[in-house]
């Protein structure tokens, strides 16, 4: 390599994430340096520490300087569940939801709702009415004193057979991260990949409604510093 040439690289890449250490997750056993889960079409970013030591003496004065990369970000991976596993833990194979009817719309004052709806709370005109039934059986909700004049708005929960998620993330693995995309040396196009032998998730997740689209989640790694190597090669 000449210490002349000069490197680019951008746009999105893919990554795969080998696992570094024997462990399970989500209920899986997987060996050393095998794939966890590939992402296609990613964007990833570095960030460094940036260490700066000055040695003076007599004659002449020193500078030193290192630069090594800390954290990897990854935007954008989707939100597939080999990735839910890795920011959230498993709590329940069921949940409870809450679930909202304005201005529903009522056929003699009657509707049919899941069975394990519980919890009402029923609104006429915003004023709150007790005057319903519910079987448990049949799921037939009913307004006994029903007025087609008024406005209803009922407030109730339901259990659904759906994996919840706490907000505690688990026992983050390490990984070995490989990256591969397409570059530039010395003005030629060509394609790069990296290697990064030892990177830890970390637990930072942010979970954003604030209604722009959104095509995936980020994945912060710290990168550790060990005997393997990791490397950049144009190919």
């Amino acid at each position: 390599m000449n210490v002349n040439d000069i490197f680019a690289y951008g746009s999105t890449v893919d990554v795969l994430l080998k696992i570094k250490s024997a462990r399970t997750i989500d209920g899986v056993s997987y060996a050393i340096n095998e794939p966890y889960t590939f992402l296609n079409n990613v964007r990833v970013s570095f960030e460094y520490n940036n260490a700066s030591v000055n040695i003076h003496a007599s004659q002449p004065l020193i500078g030193w300087k290192e630069d090594f990369p800390t954290t990897l970000i990854i935007t954008g991976a989707p939100s597939s569940k080999k990735v839910s596993a890795l920011l959230f833990k498993k709590v329940a194979d069921s949940s409870v939801v809450s679930r909202y009817l304005n201005n529903m719309d009522l056929s003699g004052g009657e509707l049919f709702l899941d069975v394990s709806a519980k919890d009402f709370f029923l609104y006429k005109d915003d004023v709150k009415d007790t005057g319903y039934t519910f079987n448990n059986v049949s799921g037939l909700f009913t307004i006994t004193d029903y007025d087609v004049n008024k406005k209803y708005r009922l407030f109730y929960n339901e259990t659904i057979t759906k994996q919840g998620y706490s907000f505690e993330s688990p026992n983050n693995a390490y990984f070995t991260i490989e990256i591969r995309g397409v570059g530039n040396k010395n003005g030629e196009t060509m394609n790069v990949f990296m290697k990064l032998s030892s990177c830890a998730l970390l637990a930072e997740k942010k979970t954003n409604f604030d209604g722009a689209e959104s095509n995936g989640v980020n994945l912060v790694f710290s990168i550790i510093k060990s005997n393997e190597p990791d490397y950049l090669v144009f190919e």
